[in-house]
C-alpha cells in the first residue's frame, strides 16, 4: 500500500505539470469551439464537446494589461490536517502577488480561502500553480492573446466533501465548500480573472480495481461581491460565464471504455483526459477593492454513463471514486485510498489605462496673460468627461493692474478667432496655436488646453433701480411675501412678490410707485388681502433714484374682514315649540354673508311611537324661509308637523261589471269580458259598443245593466245587441287615446315599470286606476301634474303617476284568504239528480268561477237557488254551493238520439234496443243451427 500511495502522489505531482494540447476550429456562424486532443482520442474515443458562445465586450481603443507577478503562498495548513495528503503539494490558506502598471503604480493582491459552514479547513486550499500553460492552453483563449507560460498562476484545489462512512458515496450535484477572496491595495476597475483547468484534474487509482472509472469533478465559482457583474472577456474553451457564475460548459463523465489502458500496481499509470478543461478570461465589470467567489464542488454520478458492465463500472452505479483524500470505503474487502478532486489555475490582470490632463489659459484680446494657467483635470483616464465652465474656472470678470476685463464676445481679435463660448477657435500667436480646445468634452491622451479671451470692460453710466415688494400680514403679525390678482391698478391684473418700477434709472431722476399700489390682492387660495395704510417701512413711494442703489418700496396687506352667518333648521309640532327631531345645520357659522342656501324638510318624522307629517314652513316673526341668502348672525328655519292619526279602513263592498256583444239572434260576437272587477260599489264604469264587420249596433239590452253606471255588489252584465246588415256600413274615424300608469317614490325612484291602463281606446272612454302595494313603501298621493286616477280617455297619451314614500318597517304581507265552490243538481222536492261536483278548491278569495245548467231526462230547469251561491261569481272565504233546482216535466221524455259512428245517421235509443234484441235472437238461432 505504501508503494501504491507513493505512486499516487507522484501521479498527482506529474499531473500538475501534465500538458494537454488544445485545437481551435471555426464554425460557419463565426463562433469558436475548443476541443482537447490527448491520448484519450488516440484510443479512437469520440467524446462530444459543446461550448456556449459568450459575449465579449469590445472597447473603442485596444486595451493593454499588466499581469500579476509570481504568487507567494502563506499560512500553511498543518500537515496533521486529516483532509490533506501530506505528500501532495503543500496546502496554504493565503497567497500574495502584485501587478505593476505601465504608469509605474503597483497594485498588491492578497488571496484568502476559508471554508463554508460545516466544512472543515483542508477540503479546499491554495497550492503552487506554476503558470497558465499547465493545461496546454493557447494564447487566443485569453483576452489580449498573451503567452500562457508568461502568466504566473495560483493553484486552487477543491476536493469532494468528506463522507466519513465506509459505504460508497452516491452524490450528484454541487456542494458549497469554501470562499476565496481577492483584496486589492486600492480600488481597481474591470479587473481580468484568467482561469484554466476547471475540471481538469482528476485521478482514479486502486491496486485491486480497474481504474479510470471516476466521475467528472468540477468547480463552480459564484460571485458574492455586490454591484459587480461578470462577463466573458475572451471566447475561451469550454467555459460558461453569466453575471454571477463561472463554470465548465461540458461536464462529461469518463469511464474505462474511453481509457486505453488500466492502471495497476505493475502497469502504467493512467489519468483520464478532460474534454477539455474550462479555460478563458473573465472581466469583473465595476470598480472594486475586493472580489469574493463561493467555490462549489460539482460531481456527476455513474448513473449518467451511457452503458453498464466492466467497461463502465465494476462496483455498482454509484460515485465510488468521487471522494475526499480522508474518506475510506471498502471495495471487495479492501479499504480504498483513491481520491478525486479538481485543481484549477487563476491569475489576475489589470488594465493599463491611458490618461490625460486639461489646462485653462486666460488672455486679453491682444494675447497678454491676465492670470496664471489653471489645471482643470490631471491624469484622468482617457474618455473622462471634463467641463471648464464650472467651479469659477471661467470667471465673468478679471481685474489686473486696476483694470477690469470681461469675457470677449464671438469675433476676430488680435489674439485670434473667439467662439460663442468665449474661447479661442484659432490663434494668431505661436505660443497658443494648440491651445484651442473646446470648453468641455472628453479627456484625450496627453494635455488639452482651453483659452478664454477677455476684453477691457467699458465704463457704464451710473444708474439706480426702484422695486416694489408686496407682503401679507396675518392675524398674528407674521409677514410673508404676497402675490396674486389685484384690484386698483390700470396696467396690471396681477402682481408677483416683487415688481420693478425703475430699471437702470438715471442718478437723480424722480420715481413714483403709486401706479404699482393695488388696493387689494387675492392670493391663489382665494383669500383677499387689502392695503394697510398703518404699516410702512422701506423707501418712500416717491423719491429720487440714487446711482448704485436699489430703492425698495414695501406695501403691506391685511386679510379682508368677512361678515359671516349661519342657518339651522328646527322641527316642531304645529302650534308649539315641542321639537321632534335634532336641529340640522344648513350653513355653518363661518359662511360668508350673501351666500345662497336652500333646504328641503323631510315629509314625515317618527318621534317616540308616533308619526308626524309635514304641515309647512312657519312664518312667525324671526323665522327664516327655507331658501334665501345668509345674513350676519344666525337664522332659524322652523318646520311644523302634525300627528298622523290612523283611522280604520271600513269594509269595502265590491262588484264586477262584464260586457258581452251578441246578435239579435243570440249569436255571440265577442267573448264575455271584464269592464271592472272587484271594484268598490259606487265606482263609475263606462262601456261602449264595438264594430263587427257585417253587423250594426241596435241597442243595449234593457234586461241587463246599462252601458254606463256605477258598480253594484255582485256581478252586472252589459249586453250589446247587433243585427246583420246587407252591406258594410263605413266605419267613422274614431279618435283614440292611451292611458298609462306609473308608480314612483317621492325621490323619483321607479317602483314599477310604466304600464298600459287602456291603449288606443276611443276618446271619452272611462278608465279607472288604483294604487299598488310595494314592500317598504306607503302611498302618498297621485301627482297633480299628471292625469287623474279615474277619468275618460283623451286624444294622445295620458299618464297617471302614483307617488309613494319609504317607511322604516316593512309592511306585513296580508294573509291570503281562500275558499271553495261546489255545484249540485236537485228537484224542487230535494231529490238529488247528480252527485255534488267540486268547481274550485282552496282558491284565493276573488278567483272567478262559472257553473253550467245541465239537462236531465224528465225534468225541467226552474232556477238557481237564491239562498246559495250564484251560477257565475267569485270565490269567497269558506265553501259556497251553487244549487240548480228542477221539476218533473208534464210531457213524456224525448227519446235520446244517438249518432251512428260510421254513417252519421241518427237513431233513437228504442230503435237501438230493438236492433240489439233482434241481433241477439239471430245469434242464438245461428248457434242452435250450428249445434
Amino acid at each position: 500500500m505504501e508503494i501504491l500511495g507513493k505512486m499516487f502522489r507522484n501521479n498527482l505531482k506529474d499531473m500538475l505539470k501534465k500538458q494537454e494540447y488544445f485545437s481551435l476550429r471555426k464554425f460557419k456562424g463565426g463562433l469558436a469551439s475548443v476541443t482537447v486532443g490527448a491520448a484519450l482520442f488516440l484510443a479512437g474515443a469520440a467524446v462530444e464537446t459543446i461550448v456556449s458562445p459568450q459575449a465579449v465586450v469590445v472597447y473603442a481603443e485596444e486595451a493593454t494589461y499588466s499581469t500579476n507577478t509570481t504568487w507567494t503562498l502563506d499560512n500553511k495548513i498543518s500537515s496533521e490536517n486529516t483532509y490533506v495528503d501530506p505528500e501532495f503539494s503543500t496546502p496554504y490558506a493565503t497567497a500574495e502577488t502584485s501587478v505593476q502598471l505601465e504608469n509605474g503604480k503597483t497594485i498588491d493582491v492578497v488571496a484568502k480561502i476559508t471554508p463554508v459552514g460545516e466544512f472543515p479547513e483542508g477540503i479546499a486550499y491554495l497550492v503552487e500553480g506554476d503558470d497558465q500553460s499547465s493545461y496546454g492552453a493557447l494564447p487566443e483563449m485569453f483576452v489580449g492573446n498573451p503567452a500562457p507560460e508568461t502568466i504566473p498562476a495560483l493553484g486552487i484545489y477543491v476536493q469532494p466533501a468528506p463522507y466519513n462512512d465506509t459505504k460508497q458515496w452516491d452524490f450528484s450535484g454541487a456542494r458549497d465548500e469554501a470562499i476565496v477572496t481577492f483584496t486589492f491595495s486600492e480600488p481597481v476597475t474591470n479587473p481580468i480573472i484568467d482561469l484554466s483547468g476547471i475540471g481538469g484534474s482528476a485521478d482514479s487509482y486502486s491496486d485491486t480495481e480497474k481504474t479510470g472509472r471516476g466521475s467528472f469533478n468540477s468547480t463552480i465559482l459564484t460571485l458574492l461581491t455586490q454591484d459587480v457583474v461578470l462577463e466573458a472577456a475572451s471566447s475561451g474553451a469550454n467555459l460558461t460565464v453569466t453575471d454571477k457564475v463561472i463554470e465548465a460548459t461540458a461536464k462529461n463523465t469518463y469511464h474505462r471504455s474511453v481509457v486505453p489502458a488500466d492502471a495497476s500496481g505493475t502497469g502504467s499509470e493512467r489519468y483520464p483526459d478532460m474534454v477539455p478543461a474550462g479555460t478563458g478570461s473573465v472581466r469583473a465589470v465595476g470598480t472594486v477593492s475586493e472580489l469574493s467567489f463561493k467555490l462549489s464542488h460539482s460531481a456527476t454520478p455513474y448513473s449518467v454513463f451511457p452503458g453498464v458492465g466492466s467497461d463502465y463500472t465494476v462496483n455498482g452505479r454509484v460515485n465510488g471514486f468521487n471522494k475526499a483524500w480522508s474518506d475510506r470505503f471498502v471495495v471487495k474487502g479492501e479499504s480504498s485510498t483513491v481520491s478525486n478532486a479538481d485543481l484549477f489555475r487563476l491569475s489576475v490582470r489589470l488594465n493599463n489605462t491611458k490618461t490625460g490632463s486639461v489646462v485653462i489659459n486666460y488672455l486679453d484680446t491682444d494675447g497678454n496673460i491676465l492670470q496664471p494657467q489653471y489645471t482643470d483635470t490631471t491624469n484622468a483616464p482617457v474618455g473622462t468627461e471634463y467641463d471648464t465652465t464650472e467651479n469659477q474656472e471661467k470667471p465673468a470678470e478679471i481685474v489686473k493692474d486696476g483694470k477690469t476685463y470681461v469675457l470677449a464676445p464671438e469675433g476676430f481679435y488680435n489674439v485670434g478667432e473667439v467662439t460663442l463660448d468665449n474661447n479661442l477657435r484659432s490663434s494668431n500667436l505661436e505660443a497658443f496655436k494648440l491651445a484651442i480646445d473646446a470648453v468641455s468634452g472628453q479627456v484625450l491622451p496627453g494635455q488639452r488646453a482651453v483659452t478664454y479671451v477677455y476684453k477691457l470692460k467699458e465704463p457704464v453710466a451710473e444708474t439706480g433701480d426702484v422695486e416694489v415688494n408686496y407682503f401679507a400680514v396675518d392675524d398674528n403679525g407674521k409677514v410673508t411675501p404676497l402675490t396674486g390678482v389685484v384690484e386698483g391698478l390700470t396696467n396690471k391684473d396681477e402682481v408677483g412678490t416683487t415688481e420693478v418700477d425703475t430699471k437702470a434709472g438715471k442718478d437723480g431722476s424722480e420715481y413714483d410707485t403709486q401706479d404699482l399700489r393695488p388696493t387689494s390682492i387675492t392670493d391663489k387660495d382665494g383669500v383677499k388681502w387689502v392695503l394697510s395704510e398703518d404699516r410702512t417701512d422701506g423707501d418712500g413711494e416717491t423719491g429720487i433714484v440714487k446711482a448704485g442703489e436699489i430703492k425698495k418700496v414695501n406695501y403691506y396687506y391685511v386679510k379682508e374682514s368677512v361678515k359671516t352667518g349661519s342657518v339651522i333648521a328646527r322641527y316642531v309640532i304645529q302650534g308649539t315649540e315641542t321639537e321632534i327631531a335634532t336641529d340640522k345645520i344648513i350653513k355653518s357659522a363661518e359662511t360668508p354673508v350673501d351666500e345662497s342656501y336652500t333646504d328641503t324638510p323631510p315629509v314625515s318624522i317618527e318621534f317616540g311611537d308616533k308619526n308626524y307629517t309635514l304641515v309647512g314652513t312657519r312664518n312667525n316673526p324671526g323665522d327664516a324661509p327655507n331658501g334665501g341668502k345668509v345674513i350676519e348672525g344666525q337664522q332659524t328655519i322652523t318646520y311644523e308637523y302634525k300627528e298622523v292619526v290612523t283611522t280604520p279602513t271600513p269594509e269595502v263592498k265590491t262588484g264586477t261589471v262584464l260586457v258581452r256583444h251578441i246578435t239579435d239572434q243570440g249569436e255571440i260576437l265577442a267573448e264575455l269580458a271584464d269592464v271592472v272587477r272587484d271594484e268598490e260599489v259606487g265606482t263609475s264604469y263606462v262601456t261602449s259598443s264595438e264594430t263587427f264587420e257585417g253587423y250594426t249596433f241596435v241597442k243595449v239590452d234593457e234586461a241587463g245593466s246599462p252601458a254606463t253606471g256605477t258598480v253594484e255588489e255582485g256581478i252586472q252584465t252589459v249586453t250589446y245587441i247587433y243585427k246583420k246588415v246587407e252591406s258594410p256600413i263605413p266605419t267613422p274615424e274614431v279618435k283614440t287615446g292611451t292611458v298609462l300608469v306609473r308608480h314612483i317614490t317621492d325621490q323619483g325612484e321607479i317602483l314599477a315599470e310604466l304600464a298600459d291602463v287602456v291603449r288606443d281606446e276611443e276618446v271619452g272612454t272611462s278608465y279607472v286606476t288604483s294604487s299598488e302595494t310595494f314592500e317598504g313603501y306607503t302611498f302618498v298621493k297621485v301627482d297633480e301634474a299628471g292625469a287623474s286616477a279615474t277619468g275618460t280617455v283623451e286624444e294622445g297619451i295620458q299618464t297617471v303617476t302614483y307617488i309613494y314614500k319609504k317607511v322604516e318597517s316593512p309592511i306585513p304581507t296580508p294573509e291570503v284568504k281562500k275558499g271553495s265552490v261546489q255545484v249540485r243538481y236537485i228537484t224542487e222536492k230535494g231529490e238529488v239528480l247528480e252527485d255534488t261536483t267540486v268547481v274550485k278548491t282552496d282558491e284565493p278569495v276573488g278567483t272567478e268561477y262559472t257553473t253550467e245548467q245541465k239537462v236531465f231526462s224528465g225534468y225541467t230547469f226552474i232556477k238557481v237557488d237564491e239562498a246559495g251561491a250564484p251560477a257565475i261569481g267569485t270565490v269567497e272565504e269558506g265553501t259556497k254551493t251553487v244549487t240548480y233546482i228542477y221539476k218533473e216535466s208534464e210531457t213524456k221524455p224525448t227519446p235520446v238520439t244517438t249518432i251512428l259512428p260510421e254513417t252519421g245517421e241518427s237513431v233513437s235509443v228504442l230503435s237501438l234496443i230493438g236492433l240489439v234484441l233482434l241481433g241477439s235472437t239471430a245469434f242464438t238461432s245461428r248457434r242452435r243451427q250450428k249445434k
